[in-house]
C-alpha cells in the first residue's frame, strides 16, 4: 500500500511511504537543506550539492538512487533501499 504524506519536520520528508521506505524527492530534499530558491542559487557546486544530499542520506538512514528518465523507477528505488536494510530512499532523475 501506498501512502502518500508530504511533510517537513525535524528535517525529514516525505512525498510517500511504500512497504516502509519513505520517497523523497531530491528537489525537496535541496529545498529543506539549502532553503526556497536554491535552484537558482549557481554558487554551490555540484560536488557541494552532492555532499549535502549524501550527507543527510548517511545521517537520516536514506538511501540515494538516480537514474536516466528512460532508466527511472520509483518501484526499484525502494527494492534497493529495502534491500539496503534502509528506511528510505531519496530520488533523483537525472534527464
Amino acid at each position: 500500500m501506498i501512502v502518500w504524506s508530504y511533510m517537513v519536520s525535524n528535517d525529514k520528508l516525505a512525498e510517500c511511504t511504500y512497504e516502509g521506505v519513505a520517497l523523497i524527492n531530491v528537489c525537496h530534499l535541496l529545498e529543506t537543506i539549502f532553503g526556497d530558491g536554491w535552484a537558482g542559487d549557481f554558487s554551490r557546486t555540484y560536488e557541494e550539492t552532492q555532499s549535502a544530499i549524501m550527507g543527510w542520506c548517511d545521517a537520516n538512514d536514506a538511501h540515494y538512487y538516480a537514474r536516466g528518465r528512460e532508466d527511472f523507477s520509483h518501484f526499484e528505488a525502494i527494492e534497493e533501499a529495502k534491500q539496503a536494510g534502509k528506511t528510505a530512499v531519496v530520488v533523483e532523475d537525472l534527464s
